[in-house]
């Protein structure tokens, strides 16, 4: 995939060959990615929270478990809510919805 510049020409070096941009710079309107990017965002998201929430993660995080309660959270539930947290902030940069 190659990124246009704002004259609508290919970003690209003096000798032909493709540069580097910034995933921020990269949309994708249309085609097989830009479809899964809608399933992750309407589907996907929602479950992977849903699952969050019935594991008790998410209660983890609002400092609402007390031991001995339902669901103990494991040893690394904190990275799985961040995890989803960045997912999340990544899906709002192309559909702040």
């Amino acid at each position: 995939m190659q990124q246009e510049s704002n004259t609508g020409a290919a970003r690209g070096t003096t000798d032909g060959s493709a540069s580097p941009v910034s995933w921020k710079q990269v949309r994708l309107a249309e085609g097989f990615l830009r479809e899964r990017q809608n399933v992750n965002r309407v589907v996907t998201l929602k479950a992977e929270y849903d699952q969050l929430e019935k594991t008790g993660r998410i209660d983890a995080l609002r400092g609402k478990w007390q031991p001995g309660g339902r669901h103990k959270p494991h040893h690394y539930w904190d990275s799985d809510v961040a995890k989803w947290i960045e997912a999340v902030a990544y899906s709002l940069v192309t559909d702040p919805d």
